[in-house]
């Protein structure tokens, strides 16, 4: 593979790079909303541990101790909530960004097999007129 990238053209370089680019932020938002997917678990957990302690304090004269086990309850179920949405937001995104799943023919050719993408052919081989974040030059 260094030697087909050592004989790229310069926009073809700059294209593998950017594909290059979008792949690692795709993985960097999975592994985002593994970690989200783990916090849904501890707080699911702790939800429903604040719930079992809560059913231990009723009848007592006091009720301030149930009280704020179920405030836990409901904050930890909460945050598990949340922290469901914030992972479905970052899969959302890690696919979108993905040049694996979203991105043009071209960008699956280069994340395999690396070769010259002029700018004519891009337009010609893409599904849509527009390629996925044309190269600004400056």
């Amino acid at each position: 593979v260094m030697e087909a990238l050592d004989n790229l053209s310069h926009f073809s370089r700059a294209f593998y790079e950017q594909t290059r680019g979008k792949m690692a932020v795709s993985i960097f938002l999975s592994s985002m909303a593994l970690m989200c997917l783990a916090y849904v678990s501890i707080y699911g957990g702790m939800s429903d541990s604040a719930n079992n302690v809560k059913n231990v304090y009723v009848g007592y004269h006091d009720d301030s101790m149930e009280k704020s086990q179920e405030a836990l309850a409901a904050g930890f179920g909460f945050g598990a909530f949340i922290f469901f949405i914030a992972f479905a937001v970052f899969i959302a995104a890690a696919v979108y960004i993905s040049p694996a799943f979203c991105g043009s023919p071209n960008e699956n050719l280069m994340i395999s097999h690396p070769a010259n993408v002029e700018q004519g052919d891009m337009l010609q081989n893409c599904a849509s007129e527009y390629p996925t974040n044309p190269v600004h030059k400056l």
